[in-house]
This record gives C-alpha cells, sequence and structure tokens, in this order.
C-alpha cells in the first residue's frame, strides 16, 4: 500500500472525489515505452504507472518535489514516437517497495489519441 508524502493533514478516510478530466490508461507490459524525468540537469528512468492525454503517473526510485516543474520524455518501444512534455509534480506516494508513485500534469500541451495509442501498444 502506498503512503503519502508529504502528510496532506486530512484526517478523514473518505476517498477523494475525482478530478481528472481523462481516462487514465495502464500501460501493456509487454509495450514498455521508454521513460526519463528530467529534473534540473538530471535524467532519472521511470516506468509509467498510468497515461492520460493531460498527465502522468511514473513509478521512480528517486523522488521530485511536489510542484517541481520537470519535463518527462517518451520514446515508443518501436522507436517511431517521441515527444518531451514539461510535467508540473502533483503529488508523490512512496510505494511498499521503496519506489516512488509520482503524479503530474502536462504543462505544455496534450497527447493525442494516435500518440497515447503508441505509447499504449
Amino acid at each position: 500500500m502506498a503512503k503519502s508524502t508529504p502528510s496532506t493533514g486530512r484526517s478523514s478516510k473518505k476517498p477523494l472525489p475525482e478530478r481528472r478530466g481523462h481516462i487514465r490508461h495502464p500501460p501493456d507490459p509487454e509495450a514498455a515505452c521508454d521513460v526519463t524525468l528530467v529534473v534540473g540537469d538530471e535524467s532519472w528512468p521511470a516506468r509509467i504507472h498510468n497515461i492520460s492525454a493531460e498527465g502522468i503517473g511514473l513509478r521512480l526510485h528517486r523522488s521530485p518535489p511536489p510542484g517541481a516543474l520537470a519535463a518527462v520524455e517518451l520514446v515508443s518501444r518501436s522507436g517511431l514516437f517521441r515527444r518531451r512534455l514539461e510535467l508540473r509534480v502533483i503529488h508523490v506516494l512512496r510505494a511498499d517497495d521503496g519506489r516512488y508513485l509520482v503524479g503530474g500534469a502536462f504543462t505544455d500541451g496534450q497527447l493525442s489519441t494516435e500518440e497515447l495509442r503508441a505509447l499504449l501498444t
């Protein structure tokens, strides 16, 4: 189970209402694409946890701070699709396996249906 880092200070166990405007899609493990999160002058390898037209959830061994601006580089397995998008880190959760689940919103564009398909299949 993932634990929130940092704490939001909420004491209620009620689930929060969904605020996302687009459906999040889990990637097909067989069609994993290459993902790199660029924070400052450092590049961190990442795995897609889920992705939508407006944002992405990543699994990382390191944790950028919530609110940070980063770049995410997406490359399809075939190498035919490549895109770099600016990402605002919205939340960071620490998973039981020690990795971080990082959720962010694209700030400089969206992924089209065709681009999502290229990354997910």
